[in-house]
């Protein structure tokens, strides 16, 4: 059975390692395009091209609109980790990427969905810098302590790109494992 699946980015990152194939600079972007025609050709993917906008002008019932058309029946949040994939000068919650972890977290109104962060390789061909930017607290603060919090399955693009389905697998029981966990916190609350 086809999911849908739904990859976030940030589009402008250039800091990624070139995809042979590319005649211009390669994005997260393609290694997006590359994960909808070669990994999960068989499910519908669902990737926003224009993801960058700055959210600071709109009211929160627009924002929370466009999530809910964005994400409405997605199972499998997909988040490319790339070294720049927080615009530092813009207020976290003026961008898109923690908007849409928090709604597939469950937060404003979504569903929890499986969640995968993919650490995709800097220029040099590195992913040192996922490492630095969290011990440093340089990643998004809701993406860094779901990642720590065991929330979020992380893997390498190489990893990922060899082994989809151990990664797949590893967000489906973290998932299932958070939502035993808050269903106890919650029992426990009643019972007080």
């Amino acid at each position: 059975m086809a999911r849908k699946i739904f990859i976030s980015y940030k589009h402008q990152d250039k800091d990624v390692k070139f995809m042979l194939g590319k005649l211009q600079g390669t994005r997260p972007g393609d290694y997006a395009r590359y994960l909808r025609d070669y990994t999960f050709y068989q499910d519908q993917v669902v990737e926003e091209e224009q993801g960058d906008e700055d959210l600071s002008g709109y009211s929160e019932a627009y924002i929370q609109q466009r999530l809910r058309a964005k994400l409405q029946g997605v199972s499998l949040l997909l988040i490319l980790i790339t070294p720049w994939m927080q615009e530092l000068h813009r207020a976290t919650w003026d961008q898109w990427i923690p908007r849409e972890l928090n709604y597939a977290l469950g937060g404003d109104g979504g569903t929890r969905m499986d969640i995968v962060g993919i650490v995709l390789p800097d220029k040099s061909g590195s992913d040192r810098f996922y490492q630095w930017q969290l011990q440093r607290g340089q990643l998004f603060p809701i993406l860094a302590a779901n990642i720590q919090n065991g929330n979020i399955h992380v893997a390498d693009w190489d990893s990922f790109k060899h082994y989809p389905k151990m990664a797949l697998y590893g967000a489906e029981l973290r998932r299932t494992n958070s939502l035993r966990v808050a269903l106890r916190q919650d029992v426990a609350e009643m019972a007080l």
